[in-house]
């Protein structure tokens, strides 16, 4: 066996570095983490290669794609959770956006709109630069502060969610008890006054 261990250091941290995107997309959907935890497979499969290998050249050439397959997983991980937690903001603002109390429950709506557009916004500046979004090593580090926003937007818009609905139910029976009394009032007027014109 061929003895490398700054190798194997570089792959350890790839693979930590993994391991904890995999955890939080799978916080979100456990769906998600398929794509990478295949990649995390074919790590393990190049590695054992690497492992096995009598010659140098084997060695050094397992180990490279463990590490890009390490990489990957990483960008699996990070992209799936960058996009689920766009679909799940962009779902509550499209509910959201016909309850009227919204604003009520959260008065600070209008500036989680704002955030969850300048995310999109950032995410979308980083794909766009060519170098970034080519690059894993670098486009992972740049978006990450992206998902913990994005996190916490959607973890409040969950908490409001309940809430917001309960108060536009209540706010439509209420409407609904308003014009039943209307229509029963008129109704009312109208019988009073044709049995009175009838007399």
């Amino acid at each position: 066996m061929i003895e490398k261990p700054e190798r194997f250091a570089t792959l350890a941290s790839l693979f930590q570095q993994a391991e904890v995107q995999l955890k939080q997309a799978e916080e979100i959907d456990r769906n998600l983490t398929i794509p990478a935890v295949n990649e995390l497979r074919y790590v393990a499969f190049h590695l054992i290669r690497a492992l096995s290998e009598q010659g140098r050249d084997g060695f050094d050439s397992d180990i490279e794609r463990a590490e890009n397959h390490a990489k990957r997983a990483i960008y699996d991980a990070t992209e799936a959770s960058i996009l689920a937690l766009l679909e799940k903001a962009e779902v509550y603002q499209l509910e959201f956006r016909s309850l009227e109390c919204t604003t009520e429950v959260l008065p600070n709506y209008v500036d989680l709109l704002k955030r969850l557009e300048s995310a999109r916004r950032g995410i979308a500046q980083v794909r766009a630069t060519e170098e970034h979004y080519l690059n894993r090593q670098q486009y992972y580090p740049e978006v990450l502060g992206y998902i913990s926003g994005l996190r916490d937007l959607v973890a409040t818009l969950e908490q409001a969610d309940p809430l917001i609905r309960m108060k536009s139910r209540k706010r439509a029976v209420h409407f609904y008890l308003m014009v039943a009394s209307l229509v029963a009032a008129i109704l009312g007027i109208l019988i009073s006054l044709a049995l009175f014109l009838l007399q």
